[in-house]
């Protein structure tokens, strides 16, 4: 196997060392964790490179259409190729190379296969002779079989001579030896519909690939054992269907969303379990309602769709004067261009790239894209995921709206946070498919240096209002059918067609039982919308005022199954506040939403005392009740947002900062951590000790997640201080603890057991259980760093068991997991440490916590290798790869990297654990974890000396000896020790 590291796909020079080489691997360039790789396995005749390759441009689109799955292409000698003797077998010996082949991918969690022609029954007795010789069921595994035009019973086409003469024709004639002996196999040992096997089966997902014109291989052989819905006939001959042309062609479509499938079908078994993915919500698009005229616009929004140059299309215009509906019309009649539309309501609370990246993400997941999966909420790594999500919105069509994006505006008109900024400059600048529709109250300024937005690529279009003709027209739609032409054309002048206005005027005359002509005449002020909207206000009745009131408070659209929860008054009048045009219902009438100009009329009338009664109300309505020990899930914490803003536009800040310190743990775990960061700052400022306190641990947890441990430490600190100054103990307590965790993470061992010590005794002092049970646990791992006996650290791992049950989940799973690796590792005792570890996986399954949810499935994959079940181990360590990935917590996937590679290297595959051990390397390097890298040299020296590589074996002891003579970490210095006696290189 010979792998090529690239950014994009390409055929390698001309290189005679590969003719010898069966397989091929294209690896992602900086992607060196792909868990997938697809081998394209060519037919009859067929040529892996050059100027008529098999596969012509599929492995390339494939490279590109999937980011997250490297591209391998075997090539095996048929036809002419079989003129050199020495190098032809027969196809069964051959299926053995490529089952051998495919247990060395060892770096793969799963392998698909898509075949051509001949090469789907090579790669249907590649499968025979795994499952017959036992290995089908170890890692990597084959997850899928994909046959494009294969002939399973043989094809006619091929002489009966040639099926007795040749290695070619012995294995395609139908009806021949081979085909009946697979498809018997295939019939009684194989479930191809990826359900469930039964006794003696197995479960391999399968489909087939039919050409429409292949006069080579028949519609029956080509499908032979498959059901109907697991075969897709595709315009095509038998060669053309392998050679698409783009990634619209309609065998590639099949072919890579079958991919796609299966990978979401491995790694939710693995992965997600605990949580499964847990994705932003996203807006709906509004309802267009009574849309009249705008043909202009409308023609150059079509324009602008149609036009691949275009990027920006920037609508501004004040409110009131049909931007929404604008835009709103334009989705609906364009969404057939597009693979899918993202609207984002640009509300203050989502002005983060965190945020605004969450909302790609959930757009990219429902058309099956992983791109942003695991990193989404890491802005500290812009440029990387900046760079997959580019190319994720290149594979498809996407519509971005962002409707009132003034609210994302500084003063000067440019976005206010610096990497939402830039993540936009970057899609409006950089090659991809998407445009952008952006509707503002001013023109942003995405491009502040005006040089990097390429000329002819943003559409600026200022709206006005209706001419005359649409504004009469509208003016009889809402109501006037009997009004006046000319007092209708004088409507249309005075508001200068504004469709808000004139939807107003006519509801004041119709509601009101007033005429057209006395509402022109005692709105002819200079703040004539203003006077409208008063006057349409006027005439509302009292519950439907209320309901309105309530209604216009509310940041975010209400689902309508909600409204009840404000009062059935506010239910009851919504369809009459709809007709009204003072509420708006999203095209499927899900939820609503004030219109903006009634929305500024409301707010503007109301008093402060009215304002912050219905703060206050909008903040009980968004409150869980009751409230749970913790946020269930990423909507929960969302919706808490939408709670803290209201008690803090209620002045009731001790409330605000109560419920930020319940939800802000799961907001930060969740990707909001810049979001809370704000938040925590502005509730922070207010000089309460109590909420100054828990605001300043949020921000110590933030900073702390971003591995910026001097922050982190300032303010423990500070939340410690303003705690006890405001006796919150539980604060103190939890601070002293985390405070603990930093000077142990830093490797102060000494100052970190002073600062837990003092935890315990400030619980004691205070009756608090806040950090307790954790700071004990951490105190068990210290004192077994510092050489305590067995038996103590059992015992304080069993007291911090007994502290957090029931009451700490996260830190009673966390030790049940380290009594299980203590009762292996120190005492022998397997049977205790599954149970153990079995307690902690169920904690962490009901609890959702997928942190310590990948910590079990990494200790137990390193147990399980201990224990001899390799296979086993490896399911657990991918677990745990995903869920690492996902999180993005890069010390958990460095120490899962290494236990993989000692699962290989159990085994006796030494190619494959070095692999592992060079990615465990790499990623303690990228985190800065000197004792990991130790241990990685350490365990590179010794697959390095097992395979007779002495010398690079000695450079890997010599850079781990540098590291523990640079960090002074002693604990290593036996085991170096031990290694150079090995190499026979003592005290070098």
């Amino acid at each position: 196997m010979h792998d090529l590291i690239q950014d994009d796909y390409a055929e390698p020079v001309a290189d005679r060392a590969l003719l010898d080489e069966p397989l091929v691997v294209h690896r992602h360039a900086g992607l060196s964790d792909c868990a997938t790789l697809v081998v394209f396995v060519h037919g009859l005749g067929g040529r892996r490179y050059g100027t008529r390759p098999t596969w012509g441009e599929f492995p390339r689109l494939i490279f590109q259409e999937l980011p997250d799955v490297d591209v391998g292409i075997y090539e095996y000698v048929s036809l002419r190729g079989r003129v050199r003797f020495w190098r032809s077998v027969d196809l069964e010996v051959e299926a053995e190379v490529l089952a051998g082949v495919l247990r060395q991918a060892s770096t793969y969690q799963r392998i698909v296969l898509v075949a051509h022609s001949m090469g789907g029954l090579l790669c249907k007795a590649a499968v025979r002779f795994l499952i017959e010789s036992g290995e089908f069921r170890h890692p990597p595994y084959v997850s899928g079989l994909i046959m494009m035009a294969t002939p399973q019973a043989g094809s006619l086409r091929v002489p009966r001579l040639a099926g007795r003469l040749t290695r070619d024709g012995r294995a395609l004639v139908a009806h021949g030896a081979l085909v009946t002996q697979l498809n018997t196999f295939f019939t009684t040992r194989v479930v191809l519909d990826g359900s469930e096997p039964g006794p003696n089966r197995e479960s391999l997902p399968t489909w087939g690939v039919l050409g429409s014109s292949d006069f080579v291989v028949d519609t029956l052989s080509a499908s032979l054992g498959l059901p109907m819905n697991r075969t897709r006939r595709v315009r095509g001959s038998h060669t053309s269907i392998v050679k698409p042309a783009t990634r619209q062609a309609d065998a590639f479509r099949y072919v890579a969303d079958r991919v796609r499938q299966l990978v979401g079908r491995d790694g939710s078994a693995t992965a997600t379990s605990a949580s499964g993915p847990e994705l932003p919500s996203r807006d709906g698009v509004p309802g267009v309602g009574i849309f009249l005229d705008r043909r202009e616009l409308r023609a150059e929004l079509a324009a602008f769709v149609a036009d691949r140059h275009q990027r920006l299309f920037l609508l501004a215009g004040p409110p009131g004067w049909g931007k929404r509906l604008v835009a709103a019309k334009a989705v609906d009649e364009h969404r057939e261009s597009f693979d899918d539309v993202l609207w984002i309501d640009c509300t203050e609370a989502r002005d983060t790239a965190s945020v605004f990246l969450g909302q790609l993400h959930a757009m990219l997941s429902e058309q099956g894209d992983s791109a942003l999966e695991g990193r989404w909420h890491h802005p500290e790594s812009l440029p990387a995921i900046i760079g997959r999500l580019l190319a994720a919105l290149n594979r498809k069509r996407y519509l971005i709206v962002l409707h009132r994006a003034e609210r994302w505006l500084g003063a000067d008109g440019t976005v206010r946070d610096e990497a939402l900024r830039t993540v936009l400059l970057r899609i409006l600048t950089r090659v991809n498919a998407a445009k952008v529709l952006v509707t503002s109250e001013v023109f942003p300024r995405f491009d502040p240096s005006g040089v990097e937005v390429p000329l002819g690529t943003v559409v600026e279009r200022k709206l006005g209002g209706l001419d005359e003709e649409a504004a009469v027209h509208l003016l009889r739609a809402c109501g006037l059918q009997a009004a006046d032409e000319q007092l209708l054309r004088r409507a249309a002048a005075q508001y200068d067609g504004m469709p808000a206005a004139l939807r107003t005027v006519a509801d004041v005359v119709v509601r009101g039982h007033r005429s057209l002509d006395q509402v022109l005449r005692s709105t002819e002020v200079e703040a004539a919308m203003d006077e409208l909207m008063s006057q349409s206000l006027a005439h509302l009745a009292p519950d439907a005022r209320q309901a309105l009131d309530r209604l216009a408070v509310l940041r975010r659209p209400v689902r309508r199954a909600d409204l009840p929860r404000l009062g059935d008054a506010t239910a009851q009048a919504v369809p009459l506040l709809a007709q009204r045009f003072l509420v708006e219902l999203d095209t499927a009438g899900d939820t609503v939403r004030v219109a903006e100009a009634a929305r500024r009329a409301v707010l503007g009338a109301m008093s402060a005392d009215t304002a912050a009664r219905l703060h206050r109300a909008a903040a009980r309505f968004y409150a869980p009740d009751p409230r749970p020990p913790r946020p269930d899930d990423l909507a929960d914490a969302e919706t808490a947002l939408e709670e803290i803003h209201h008690l803090t536009e209620a002045g009731d800040v001790e409330a605000a900062s109560q419920a930020l310190w319940w939800a802000g743990p799961a907001l930060i775990t969740r990707g909001y951590a810049d979001v809370v960061d704000r938040e925590a700052r502005r509730v922070g400022q207010v000089g309460d000790p109590a909420g100054h306190a828990r605001a300043a641990f949020l921000l110590g947890e933030v900073a702390d997640l971003q591995d910026r441990y001097d922050a982190a430490a300032a303010h423990f600190a500070d939340s410690r201080d303003s705690g006890t100054a405001a006796g919150l103990w539980p604060i103190v307590t939890l601070s002293v603890y985390r405070l603990g965790r930093i000077a142990s993470a830093r490797g102060r061992l000494g100052e970190a057991r002073e600062l837990l010590t003092r935890c315990v005794e400030e619980c004691r002092r205070h009756d608090v259980t806040d950090g307790w049970a954790g700071a004990l646990l951490s105190l068990g791992w210290i004192e077994r760093q510092q050489g305590a006996s067995d038996e103590a650290v059992e015992r304080r791992y069993e007291e911090a068991l007994a502290r957090a049950r029931n009451t700490d989940p996260q830190v009673e799973a966390s030790a049940h997991r380290e009594l299980g690796y203590l009762a292996w590792t120190r005492f022998g005792r397997e049977d205790d440490a599954r149970q153990h570890l079995a307690r902690a996986r169920a904690i962490s399954e009901r609890h959702r916590d997928v942190k310590e949810l990948a910590a079990v499935h990494t200790t137990l994959g390193y147990l399980e290798v201990q224990w001899g079940d390799t296979d086993a181990a490896i399911d657990d360590l991918w677990a745990a790869v995903d869920i690492a990935k996902r999180i993005g917590d890069t010390h958990l996937l460095a120490t899962a990297y290494d236990h993989l590679g000692q699962a290989w290297e159990r085994r006796g595959e030494l190619a494959g654990a070095e692999d592992w051990y060079v990615r465990g390397l790499d990623t303690q390097t990228q985190i800065g974890n000197p004792s990991g890298r130790a241990v990685s040299h350490l365990h590179l020296s010794r697959v390095r000396r097992l395979q007779g590589r002495r010398a690079d074996a000695a450079a890997d002891v010599d850079a781990a000896r540098r590291l523990i003579a640079s960090y002074g970490i002693t604990e290593l210095g036996g085991k170096v020790a031990q290694e150079e006696r090995e190499l026979g290189t003592p005290g070098q």
